[in-house]
């Protein structure tokens, strides 16, 4: 009777043995640099963590300054790059070091604005990609305690660069680390924006959709923001306000 072919999983793999999987391993990652790159920062990370550190450094920079065009198949690669980067941050870098981990999320956000710019479409891969990294600077600053003020400036300059990306989300995600100190910081520097502006009066679009009339979007945008601060604080009075 023949024998019924395995499942294909990490538990029957090892079977074949470490020397039959690396070189298997190789002819996979042949011409595929996706792969390579997530096989070099392995070995990194076998190396040391500030090894692998260095190494994710180098390829943030990279996929920041990049500028082609991302079709469905390139935003796939793109996504998968993102999401192994991540990755070895939370699991190579964090436990022993989580101020370099917060450190290097914070970098990896840095590319959301110039990324998301570029995807023509399928991009929901990198969209989930940053998404999880949201989620994972609140647990690591958690972690790391960072000093508040410095944390609410630098999530301040992602918001500068880019309004509407996943600063928003990260202020509530952030609010534990940042505390009274941190949140009352960003709330001068948002309620600045907005200086004396009474909230502006909405007006009809296409389609019925309501917009405010007469703001720019960074002022739109700060407002927002100090809707999202005041829901953190409690405060039914200062998110009215902003409306």
């Amino acid at each position: 009777m023949a024998m019924a072919s395995k499942t294909l999983n990490a538990k029957n793999l090892e079977a074949l043995g470490a020397v039959r999987l690396a070189e298997m391993l190789m002819r996979i990652s042949e011409g595929n640099a996706v792969a390579k790159r997530q096989l070099r920062l392995e070995l990194a990370s076998l190396e040391s963590p500030a090894k692998a550190a260095s190494e994710i450094r180098k390829r943030l920079q990279s996929i920041r300054r990049a500028r082609s065009h991302l079709d469905w198949q390139a935003a796939k690669a793109v996504a998968s790059d993102l999401e192994a980067q991540r990755r070895a941050i939370v699991e190579k870098i964090a436990p022993s070091n989580p101020s370099e981990a917060l450190d290097l999320l914070w970098q990896f956000l840095d590319t959301a604005h110039a990324t998301t710019g570029r995807v023509m479409s399928g991009g929901d891969g990198i969209a989930a990609a940053f998404q999880a990294a949201t989620e994972d600077l609140g647990n690591i600053a958690a972690t790391a305690k960072p000093d508040p003020v410095g944390l609410a400036d630098r999530l301040f300059a992602l918001w500068q660069d880019d309004e509407y990306g996943p600063s928003i989300d990260l202020m509530e995600t952030l609010a534990p680390a940042l505390g009274s100190v941190g949140v009352a910081r960003l709330k001068t520097q948002f309620a600045a924006i907005v200086g004396d502006r009474p909230p502006p009066r909405p007006r009809r679009s296409g389609m019925g959709a309501m917009t405010d009339e007469g703001e720019t979007w960074k002022v739109s945008g700060a407002r927002q923001a100090l809707r999202g601060i005041a829901d953190i604080e409690g405060d039914p009075d200062a998110f009215a306000a902003q409306y």
